[in-house]
């Protein structure tokens, strides 16, 4: 993989990820005002999980689809 690739990638998964999931976690703190060290470090292991997921996906159809010889 080249460095290109994995940055297109991570960018790809922040612009998913990152303003979603820190809305929706500063919605759920407000409501429910307990807590907010344990959603907030929920979140951040659902955001993990979605760029291992992603960058896996990624990694598997770049050689799945690579071309013989390069």
């Amino acid at each position: 993989m080249t460095a290109q690739a994995a940055d297109a990638r991570i960018a790809f998964a922040y612009v998913v990820g990152v303003a979603e999931l820190t809305f929706v976690a500063t919605q759920v703190n407000k409501r429910e005002q307990v807590y907010p060290l344990e959603i907030l470090a929920f979140i951040a292991r659902l955001y993990l999980l979605l760029c291992g997921t992603l960058e896996a996906l990624g990694c598997y159809s770049e050689r799945r689809w690579a071309t013989p010889g390069r």
